[in-house]
């Protein structure tokens, strides 16, 4: 049986599409370095959500969750149809592996159907608030703020909230990669003096906002924030709403090549192959003495990815300054020369 097969199957207890009023939950046991692979292969399927369950020091237990039966699954009206004629999970696994040579599939994947009301308050179990670095929470929209507790530090008493409301946009602090850019943000930001205070922002596949969020709190920072899922768009103003922020100053979908201009601070976390596509576009929009915060890359990337990224075809120099580990993901902060043209 080839890797990532083992236990892999349709649940022959629930399988089949539920009726109206059901959604279809995406089960999958897998290593932790390649959960947010799974989860942005999973939302191009057309995930509407996920849930971590359980999370260990190496793996990770994740729900997917569809509106509609995620791509492959078939339209099926009973069960011995469904034996019958579908291979989901192997089918899923082949397509995981396709589109991402270098991950470990899931080990198991397992798929349901489920009736709405428990996705509708799982978010609420699953999703606390999170502190990272020294001054950010990360906390959904259903906390209430906590009054002060006797005997909190002044460093709790001082953590900037970051409000995200689940949904199509990826980034909730939870992963490792997300944690890593928050971290190299607030360094950054809370490290005098600097050289260009980054008072202007580019967030680069924004996805919830977050990074654009915590930049806008910790330095009231003026944000543009671009990403190519225009389902996302809608749930970035809401989030900087929750935050008690008016919202970005620009909004944008589509590339980061198609804008002109540069930025003291630019930000992007993404997946390896797509940073090294965005490369040029990102050193290029990054302003002279400005700064790049990069995340997403696995450290089994890194041997191959750093020197491929620091190649870049601009007239310019640029220089390493920051690198932290986290999980086995990998992220970065870069300077711009600050005499370059």
């Amino acid at each position: 049986m080839p890797p990532g097969k083992e236990e892999s199957l349709i649940d022959p207890n629930d399988s089949g599409p539920g009726p109206a009023g059901h959604f279809w939950e995406l089960e999958a046991e897998l290593d932790l370095a390649d959960a947010e692979l799974w989860s942005l292969f999973c939302h191009e399927k057309g995930a509407a959500g996920a849930e971590v369950m359980e999370e260990g020091d190496s793996r990770l237990t994740i729900r997917h969750f569809f509106n509609t039966p995620p791509e492959g699954f078939g339209e099926l009206d009973n069960l011995a149809a469904a034996k019958e004629t579908l291979r989901f999970s192997e089918t899923m696994l082949e397509a995981f592996s396709g589109r991402y040579p270098a991950a470990t599939p899931p080990h198991r994947i397992v798929c349901r159907a489920r009736p709405v009301e428990p996705w509708e308050t799982a978010w609420r179990v699953h999703f606390k608030p999170l502190a990272i670095g020294a001054r950010l929470l990360i906390a959904p929209p259903w906390e209430p703020l906590q009054p002060a507790r006797d005997g909190a530090s002044a460093q709790e008493e001082r953590r900037l909230r970051v409000v995200v409301d689940p949904g199509m946009g990826f980034g909730t602090g939870g992963h490792a990669s997300t944690r890593l850019a928050l971290m190299l943000l607030e360094d950054l930001l809370l490290e005098p003096p600097m050289e260009h205070p980054p008072w202007r922002m580019l967030d680069v596949g924004t996805g919830s906002g977050i990074l654009a969020i915590a930049a806008a709190l910790l330095a009231e920072a003026r944000v543009t924030a671009v990403d190519i899922d225009k389902d996302a768009l809608p749930e970035v103003r809401r989030n900087f709403r929750l935050s008690g922020l008016t919202g970005p100053e620009f909004l944008l979908r589509g590339e980061p090549a198609c804008l002109r201009g540069s930025y003291p601070l630019v930000t992007a976390n993404i997946t390896a192959p797509v940073l090294l596509t965005l490369r040029d576009s990102l050193l290029r929009l990054t302003a002279p003495g400005g700064y790049l915060i990069v995340s997403g890359v696995l450290e089994s990337e890194l041997e191959s990815f750093l020197p491929s990224f620091l190649t870049h075809t601009g007239n310019f120099s640029v220089q390493l300054e920051v690198e932290k580990r986290h999980q086995g993901w990998w992220g970065c902060r870069i300077k711009r020369g600050s005499s370059d043209p």
